[in-house]
């Protein structure tokens, strides 16, 4: 099989058409019925379902957002693999790692020819980091950030319902604006081949370009991460105001590295790729590394 589709039905942008969009682009690039599936994703079993995707496949193409990136990389690093590409129809409510490659604006102009465009896109690799026991593609986080996110997390699984996306960013603002004066019971000290780095308010290790939905992080190359620390609400406010400057935020202390250690992490307060860590899985220390690189689909719009 040439490509598994995997659909998110709950992403915060999700397309009622997608089933007739995805079938009419395939007949558009020559392929018969039998040289892909559409399949919904299943919470309670998701990555289970993507590692059988990865060993069915050629190529694996999610509808969602970071959420669903996240499951595909775990997937993908859990199904041994190697040399398979993904995709990404962005459907989430940040859709970060999909404006890492590509600006948001220019799929919404080609929205309905993307799926043509992506499946004969051209591919780019991107590097796969390890946060003590899983994989992210995006970021890191802990302190504020993650604390905001974690709230949010609970908030929406007690409603037991899925919002849209505009809906999604003003909830994420409020949290934002009710959690400012956020600080953590003890300083965070990420220790890194080039150094350390200290706050006590907040550390973001990014792996893509953007965040939040269209705010400007740094980048260097796909071999380093970069840690940028939050000193105070002002800092974070930077981060938000990048998005209207088009420029990558620069904090005191942010620097680029490529092995790294957070020692002794408060345990409600971490996330990955917009997710809730497990905490089950926090231990004394989160070690980061490398740990392998993917395919990665991209359309030329």
């Amino acid at each position: 099989m040439k490509i598994y589709f995997l659909i998110n039905q709950h992403a915060g942008g999700k397309c009622a058409d997608i089933h007739d969009r995805i079938r009419s682009s395939m007949e558009e690039a020559g392929e018969d019925k039998d040289s892909y599936c559409i399949e919904a994703t299943q919470s309670d079993s998701l990555i289970e379902q993507i590692v059988h995707a990865f060993k069915q496949a050629d190529t694996v193409i999610g509808m969602g957002g970071d959420g669903t990136v996240h499951a595909m990389i775990n997937g993908y690093m859990k199904s041994g693999e190697k040399g398979k590409k993904m995709g990404l129809i962005p459907a989430g409510t940040g859709n970060d790692f999909f404006r890492h490659f590509c600006p948001y604006r220019k799929y919404i102009k080609n929205r309905k020819t993307y799926i043509f465009r992506l499946i004969s896109g051209r591919i780019e690799k991107h590097s796969i980091w390890q946060a003590g026991e899983t994989y992210f593609s995006n970021y890191f986080s802990i302190g504020y950030d993650a604390a905001v996110i974690c709230d949010f997390d609970r908030r929406r699984k007690k409603r037991n319902k899925h919002s849209g996306r505009l809906r999604n960013y003003i909830a994420y603002t409020l949290l934002g604006i009710a959690n400012m004066t956020y600080s953590t019971d003890r300083e965070i000290i990420l220790s890194t081949d080039k150094g350390e780095v200290r706050s006590g308010k907040g550390i973001i290790v990014s792996n893509v370009r953007r965040y939040a939905g269209g705010s400007y992080l740094p980048w260097e190359n796909e071999d380093t991460l970069c840690a940028v620390p939050f000193r105070n609400s002002w800092d974070y406010t930077k981060l938000m105001l990048s998005r209207i400057r088009r420029k990558p935020v620069r904090t005191k202390g942010m620097l680029f590295f490529k092995q790294g250690k957070l020692a002794d992490p408060p345990q409600d307060t971490v996330q990955v790729d917009g997710e809730p860590y497990d905490y089950n899985k926090i231990g004394k220390e989160i070690e980061f590394r490398k740990a392998g690189t993917v395919d990665v689909l991209v359309a030329e719009l």
